[in-house]
């Protein structure tokens, strides 16, 4: 994947059917091809053309959870998708939230990047 990267590949490509790497990655609970593919870019907020799903709503649906994102749940996501590093360790988190894989992955790179 790496090799494919470095030369151009696009980690938020949709492939028909199949949906972006990390959307497929996550649904097959390959965390760690999730956490490279995160790390390099990948975007989990993306809706998947096949499934109308995240990539979050994948994960919960792998793991028998309901999702449902609730405006708390929305900026929580955002936070962690797209925030300042500098505010993780005193931000709310949403109940029932923390039960996605996704969810930890991402709470973790977080961790590691402040």
């Amino acid at each position: 994947m790496e090799y494919f990267i470095e030369h151009g590949a696009d980690v938020n490509t949709a492939r028909f059917g199949a949906g972006s790497a990390v959307s497929m990655a996550t649904a097959r609970e390959m965390w760690d091809v999730v956490g490279f593919l995160l790390r390099r870019g990948a975007n989990p907020r993306k809706v998947q053309p096949c499934t109308g799903l995240t990539a979050f709503a994948a994960a919960a649906r792998s793991a028998g959870m309901q999702w449902k994102e609730t405006p708390d749940v929305k900026s929580y996501l955002d936070f962690l998708c797209d925030g300042d590093a500098g505010c993780g360790a005193s931000r709310d988190i949403p109940e029932g939230v923390q039960e996605n894989s996704l969810v930890k992955i991402l709470q973790r790179m977080r961790n590691e990047d402040t």
